[in-house]
């Protein structure tokens, strides 16, 4: 079984590590970790999971909307956190148990991706238009849906679309 470092360390770890912008906001405020969420999101009740991936591909910090993104995303996990990045600004980070490994491969695109979906993902109200519980009723299962133009569903192969995605999706 593997040690990994404790979340509130690394979180810890995290807040204490300024940004480069004197004028940041959210780099000011070094408050304890509910005190945070209720200041930035205006509550502090959010889902935790065991265990919470976090992809960070050229995914650079220089917003407060990109740092407070991050920020609740680590702090969703409640036993492992994997960050997977190519930017360095956990380098200085050092906590117990905190496993550090380099990968310089490049990866190429997965051939597909899959979704699970559930109910709060998915624009119920679209399922009432005309036309659609047909297309529905036509898919089979394993059937490719794709990703529409304007990304906010998905579509089959013969661009009809399948479902909407919810709003808050």
């Amino acid at each position: 079984m593997h040690k990994y470092p404790a979340i509130h360390d690394v979180i810890y770890k995290l807040r204490q590590q300024k940004c480069s912008d004197p004028d940041c906001k959210y780099c000011r405020n070094y408050l304890d970790t509910k005190k945070s969420l209720l200041c930035f999101f205006g509550y502090d009740n959010f889902r935790e999971f065991d265990n919470v991936f976090l992809l960070l591909k050229d995914y650079f910090l220089i917003s407060d909307e990109k740092k407070r993104a991050v920020y609740v995303a680590i702090t969703r996990a409640k036993t492992n956190l994997f960050i997977y990045t190519n930017q360095n600004y956990f380098d200085k980070i050092d906590v117990i148990n905190l496993n550090r490994k380099s990968d310089n491969k490049e990866y190429s695109n997965p051939a597909e991706i899959s979704l699970y979906l559930t109910h709060r993902d998915i624009d119920l109200g679209f399922f009432k238009l005309e036309g659609i519980q047909n297309t529905v009723s036509n898919l089979f299962a394993g059937e490719e849906l794709r990703l529409s133009e304007k990304n906010d569903g998905l579509k089959t192969q013969n661009k009809k679309y399948a479902l909407k995605f919810s709003k808050k999706f």
